[in-house]
């Protein structure tokens, strides 16, 4: 097990008052009274009526920002706290806010951390615990440790660690809880033979609504259907447990979900008919950028194109909403993005490549890659030597210097090694057109104990029937190609068709892939303007809304050689695509746009 340890520090140099935005609206479709006060506190409630007041315009909907003064308050964790009061006397519930006044930090220059020691469970007291050799620095940020697992209970533990500089100061213990599996019996698990579930009371075991099922060992991806008719409006709890062939019961799953509120009767809801958006600063209700829209009662999916050439680099805040044709507003819905920032000059070559298993050796120290010098490998394929790595799970380490001498961050990747068999490796999952035929074809780049391929479709998506087995290799180093064909699939037949692999292993065992798309026969929204291709591809994509799409070109094989994202407008849209170093040969082009997949056929010549 591996724990990283971080340690933060800031130079405080001016106390800034924080600022707390609020909004008081109402949502009802009946007339709601004027909200006539709104108080805040801090940390303790002095009471309704008795927190400090705000000045606002009376009204139904109050938005605004209040700013508070941090200089009186003591450094750490504050709690802050607003509700509002209507002309009838009604409150508000209060919304609470944590936020942090910073604990000063000398300019002086920090002591170096001299001692590190961690703990697992109990807490044998400051610098008795198990040290952690180190070098003496300011920062360990990304220090790793392994904890051996050997002596320990299966179940929950909790893994503690600490740091002493050189005044003698320790710091914060930083704990985090971890899992030593439970190991499993070397006899066949019992099947599952009884499944039951309970809304909001679990009336004990055995007493809940069964279910109807098959008894197996694994019933991953079974789903239930709720009758909400009975249940009151409002927030619920739904409780489902199972019992095996031995009696043994499992623990209960449990989900939150909410039968919404109808807001007084089954009324026609009203027409949305503004949309608009904003930038980091909300300019007001009515003030932000109008987007245009047919007015509807749902506009799921609707999407926005934002202009990121105005804007600085780095993070930002896009906040989008919507007004009815009652007039009343919805609540923002905010998310944060980032526009990268730009690296003036050309960027420097890859010149090393090195990766590690489990233990660091230090940066130049672990095994090099092979591969060409350049500024880009994220291509790069290479073979990692586990044959010494003993059964278990394990961590491969693998980083970049560039010829600055700059070495990039870990990428750190779990893996299970020793005598563990290997799930099936694909390398690409592609469905295709062929007349009325929907032709699948997928490739593997190494197999071991797998049995066969079952070829599942569905009319929705979500509900798949099996149409076809074909058989695998069962074990195999090298890559092997399979296809399928579902005769006469598209004919006369303009829905969506949903397909996905089912990989079965000899042992019972499986996984499924990716879901596939194919638009019955209507003609695909997708070709080339030319094909074959020579130094560039013009692909026509017609596109039903405005919205990102991810392209990829791979080989025969299915090995990814191009890959970005376009952004496309209602319509007809023109993708250009630089094809020049692309060797003559076959490729697939693969688009996903709106979660749907199309692929085609494309030869360079």
């Amino acid at each position: 097990m591996k724990v990283n340890i971080y340690r933060n520090t800031a130079l405080l140099k001016r106390m800034l008052p924080i600022i707390v935005a609020f909004c008081f609206s109402a949502v009802h479709s009946f007339a709601q009274p004027a909200i006539n006060r709104i108080e805040y506190f801090i940390d303790s409630d002095p009471g309704y009526g008795l927190a400090t007041n705000l000045s606002f315009a009376g009204t139904t909907d109050a938005t605004g920002t209040i700013s508070i003064t941090l200089a009186p308050l003591a450094s750490g964790v504050h709690m802050v706290g607003i509700r509002s009061r209507d002309v009838n006397g009604a409150w508000s519930l209060d919304n609470k806010w944590l936020f942090l006044k910073p604990f000063a930090v000398s300019a002086a220059v920090q002591p170096n951390i001299t001692n590190v020691e961690y703990y697992v469970d109990n807490d044998p007291g400051y610098g008795n615990a198990t040290p952690l050799s180190i070098i003496p620095a300011q920062d360990l940020a990304g220090f790793a440790i392994n904890i051996n697992l050997v002596p320990l209970n299966e179940g929950v533990h909790i893994v503690g660690i600490r740091s002493k500089d050189a005044n003698g100061a320790w710091s914060e213990d930083n704990r985090w809880l971890f899992l030593k599996p439970f190991s499993s019996s070397s006899n066949p698990q019992p099947n599952i033979n009884y499944v039951e579930w309970y809304v909001d009371s679990d009336p004990g075991y055995g007493n809940a609504t069964p279910i109807s099922i098959i008894p197996a060992q694994d019933l991953t991806g079974f789903s239930i259907n709720l009758n909400l008719l009975p249940l009151a409006q409002g927030v619920h709890i739904v409780g489902i447990r199972s019992k095996d062939a031995n009696g043994a019961w499992s623990i209960d799953n449990r989900w939150i979900f909410l039968k919404p509120y109808n807001n007084g009767g089954a009324i026609v809801q009203p027409n949305i008919n503004r949309v608009e958006w904003y930038v980091d600063n909300d300019p007001g209700y009515g003030n932000g950028t109008p987007i245009s829209i047919v007015a509807g009662q749902d506009l799921a999916g609707l999407s926005i194109n934002l202009n990121l050439a105005t804007l600085t680099p780095g993070v930002h805040i896009v906040g989008i909403r919507s007004l009815d044709a009652n007039g009343a507003w919805s609540l923002d819905n905010k998310w944060i993005f980032l526009k990268p920032y730009v690296v003036a000059g050309a960027q420097p070559n890859i010149t090393a490549v090195e990766y590690f298993i489990d233990t660091d050796p230090g940066y130049g120290l672990a095994t090099a890659v092979p591969f060409t010098v350049g500024t880009d490998i994220s291509n790069l394929v290479f073979n990692a030597d586990i044959s010494t790595v003993p059964n278990g799970a394990h961590k491969l380490g693998i980083r970049t210097r560039d010829a600055n001498g700059a070495w990039s961050l870990d990428n750190e990747l779990d893996f299970t090694g020793g005598t563990a068999t290997i799930p099936v490796h694909f390398l690409n999952f592609f469905v295709m057109a062929e007349k009325a035929d929907a032709k699948l074809y997928w490739s593997t780049a190494t197999e071991s104990n797998s049995k066969n391929f079952v070829i599942q479709r569905s009319a929705d998506g979500i509900n798949f029937s099996d149409i076809g087995i074909v058989a695998a290799a069962g074990f195999s180093t090298s890559q092997k190609d399979y296809s399928f064909t579902d005769f006469a699939a598209l004919l006369n037949n303009d829905k969506t068709i949903y397909y996905r692999l089912k990989q079965v292993d000899n042992d019972g065992r499986f996984i499924l892939t990716e879901i596939r798309t194919l638009k019955g026969n209507r003609e695909s929204n997708m070709k080339l303007l030319l094909n074959p291709v020579q130094d560039e591809a013009v692909l026509l994509y017609t596109a039903a809304n405005n919205n990102q799409v991810k392209l990829r070109i791979a080989d025969a094989s299915g090995h990814s050689l191009i890959q970005y994202i376009s952004f496309v407008s209602t319509g007809l849209n023109k993708i250009k695509i630089n094809t020049s170093r692309l060797p003559n040969g076959t490729y697939w082009i693969e688009l996903v746009h709106d979660g749907e997949h199309e692929t085609l056929k494309m030869l360079k010549q």
